[in-house]
């Protein structure tokens, strides 16, 4: 893999953490130019995912600076490689996928507590889970942050995810998937505490019970992605 790493952030796939010890490794390198380049904020007066991709075209520049650096942020596929344009050679796209339909109860009830800045909003246009899957937008958002283009079907999605992410892992198997990342790029491997984990979980857990049917009919584009690159683990490359 290459020393230049875009690092495609779904929400609620453990990216928090996997950030926080990209961090912690690459601050530990005595003497070394290595860092992570955290893309958190869109820029003003934009769309959220213009606005992000305006920020990280900004900050593009860092990272072909020498030594290994690491961009991040919750930019999709199609935002971001257009970017790179040329250099995509030079780079290593990576992400990491999630259970579908834990990923999706996670990203609701975060986004519904206090933790999350927009909660009062959020619970306003979603009192009950059952709205939330209502809004299309909000579901099966692994396959949208993973498609190529704008509305690509899955079937090309999945097919361009294999072939042209350099590295998918899978948030089930995190500690021995970034073991093997971080050996992929040559950096120290220090676990760090979890990132951004809900402290009562129990909510999630009964709604997993109760409306996991439900959840895997609407996510069924999620699953197929998930199941893909679960079947076709040939990462890294």
């Amino acid at each position: 893999m290459n020393g230049k790493v875009v690092l495609i952030h779904v929400p609620k796939t453990a990216g928090s953490s996997l950030r926080a010890v990209l961090a912690h490794a690459l601050g530990s390198v005595h003497g070394s130019s290595r860092k992570l380049i955290g893309v958190d904020d869109p820029q003003k007066g934009l769309p959220y995912f213009e606005g992000l991709a305006a920020s990280a075209a900004r900050r593009l520049p860092e990272l072909f600076e020498d030594g290994l650096q690491v961009i991040s942020g919750h930019f999709r596929y199609r935002d971001i490689v257009p970017l790179l344009g040329q250099r995509r050679n030079k780079v290593s796209v990576i992400t990491f996928l999630r259970d579908p339909v834990r990923r999706t109860l996670s990203d609701y009830y975060y986004s519904a507590s206090g933790r999350h800045p927009g909660s009062d909003a959020f619970r306003d246009a979603y009192p009950t889970l059952e709205a939330y899957t209502r809004n299309s937008g909000e579901m099966n958002k692994q396959v949208d942050y993973l498609r190529p283009f704008e509305n690509a079907p899955l079937d090309l999605t999945i097919a361009n995810a294999l072939q042209n992410i350099d590295f998918i892992g899978l948030t089930e198997r995190f500690e021995a998937d970034v073991g093997q990342l971080f050996d992929a790029i040559h950096a120290p491997y220090l676990p760090q505490p979890a990132q951004n984990v809900s402290v009562d979980r129990n909510p999630a857990d009964m709604a997993y019970e109760r409306h996991r049917a439900l959840l895997e009919e609407i996510l069924a584009p999620d699953i197929a992605l998930y199941d893909a690159v679960a079947r076709h683990r040939r990462f890294p490359r």
